[in-house]
């Protein structure tokens, strides 16, 4: 099973293959500069909607859609965009350098509202976007965060409400279809929502019953719809993915065992520990010798 990573641009907290070099938040914007390693196989979302500037040198990335597999060149300036509702699929071969930046919803809907007499238009996911007004507006709110002048912080304010308008206005869509159900499935926003919400919440109690009320099924059209989509009944992918988060707490030596059971909400060192044998085929002190560095 492929690995899933939401990146949060605001906390700034590091992931596996996300590193922050520099990092400011000017009330509901986010400007970061990061590297992100070399991948073999991720799905990425992000917590909030963001808009990615690649800063690196040229690299072929792998997008996967459930009909194939897409091949991208991606160059200097390529522009990509999350929703904070999407999953996407990717794999690269180097490290990368991208500028991101990141705005909260409220601050999306504040500055929209009274540009569009009806509802504000659906932004879509995409990659490899060309744009060189939005490519300008977005390199200048990168210098401005690394200047130290008492208007930077209205400057960058001013920059945000401007790369919003011209986002929406390149990308936006005025009628949003509704998530369908695939047949048997969830269908595929359905799926993304419920796969960022299970990702944002391992280290807490996921009940089938609140996962259902988020995308307004009854418990049992919910298990089925999942298994379906996912592959998996949700308590085993739920299970699944929290034995792939302990095997990176684990590369982490100061961390007890007993303290990543309890974190994963696995009830004692007892439980994680015969799960993850049953998950891996190794007991998790094994793995941790294993991959002892």
């Amino acid at each position: 099973m492929v690995d899933t990573e939401i990146w949060d641009f605001r906390s700034a907290v590091p992931t596996k293959h996300l590193k922050f070099l520099h990092h400011k938040c000017v009330g509901d914007i986010c400007i970061c500069r990061c590297n992100i390693a070399a991948c073999s196989g991720l799905n990425i979302g992000t917590a909030r909607p963001c808009i990615v500037v690649h800063e690196g040198n040229p690299f072929l990335l792998q997008y996967y859609t459930v009909e194939r597999k897409h091949l991208i060149k991606i160059h200097y300036g390529h522009i990509h965009v999350s929703n904070a509702y999407s999953i996407a699929e990717l794999q690269w071969p180097t490290s990368q350098k991208i500028l991101v930046v990141e705005m909260g919803q409220e601050f999306i809907k504040n500055n929209l509202t009274s540009a569009f007499s009806e509802e504000i238009p659906h932004l879509p996911s995409r990659l490899a976007i060309r744009n060189d007004c939005l490519l300008e507006t977005l390199l200048h709110i990168g210098k401005v965060t690394l200047t130290s002048s008492p208007h930077s912080d209205l400057c960058i304010q001013m920059l945000g409400t401007s790369i919003i308008f011209e986002l929406y206005n390149l990308l936006g869509k005025t009628k949003q279809r509704k998530p369908l159900m695939q047949r048997g499935g969830l269908g595929t926003h359905r799926k993304s929502y419920i796969k960022i919400y299970i990702e944002q919440h391992l280290t807490e109690d996921i009940r089938i019953t609140n996962l259902a009320n988020i995308v307004n099924l009854s418990t049992d059209h919910f298990r089925r719809a999942f298994k379906q989509s996912f592959g998996l009944p949700p308590w085993k992918y739920i299970i699944e993915r929290r034995i792939n988060i302990a095997k990176q707490m684990l590369l982490k030596r100061e961390l007890s065992i007993t303290c990543i059971a309890l974190t994963l909400q696995f009830s004692s060192h007892a439980h994680f520990t015969e799960t993850f044998r049953q998950i891996t085929g190794i007991s998790p002190s094994m793995f941790r010798k294993i991959n002892k560095k």
